[in-house]
């Protein structure tokens, strides 16, 4: 006997698929998304292994929710993470071990594009150039 849906139910069948869907409200019930994205070294791949989703649904889900694209999105977040980091361990080497990185240099570079400062410049509040001295 075949299941029977409700009213509607067909509409988001076929928008979403059947399983899609039963995964979609799955990512809802996600409260933790830093942490988890942290965990999965910010790769929407592995990330979408560990929820055990397609990456299409997880990227699918991070536009619905957080209405930026899953690469805006991880990188938003390791932006975030990074000026914590910078803020509690202004080594630039300690705070790009903290952050994944192989190589400070990569860290420094990546940090300086998603802020505009280098390591250096963000904890040297004498720096004419310092973020809060502008």
């Amino acid at each position: 006997m075949a299941a029977t849906t409700e009213p509607g139910d067909w509409q988001a069948v076929l928008l979403h698929g059947g399983q899609g869907q039963t995964m979609g409200r799955r990512l809802l019930g996600i409260t933790d998304w830093p942490e988890r994205a942290q965990a999965a070294d910010f790769s929407a791949k592995v990330l979408a292994q560990a929820l055990g989703v397609s990456a299409r649904t997880l990227r699918r889900h991070i536009r619905e929710q957080f209405d930026l694209s899953c690469k805006g999105w991880m990188l938003e977040l390791r932006k975030q993470q990074a000026l914590q980091v910078m803020e509690h361990a202004p080594l630039i080497k300690n705070a790009a071990t903290d952050l994944g990185y192989k190589h400070p240099h990569h860290f420094s570079r990546d940090f300086k594009k998603m802020t505009g400062y280098s390591p250096s410049q963000f904890t040297s509040p004498q720096q004419p150039n310092h973020p809060t001295a502008i």
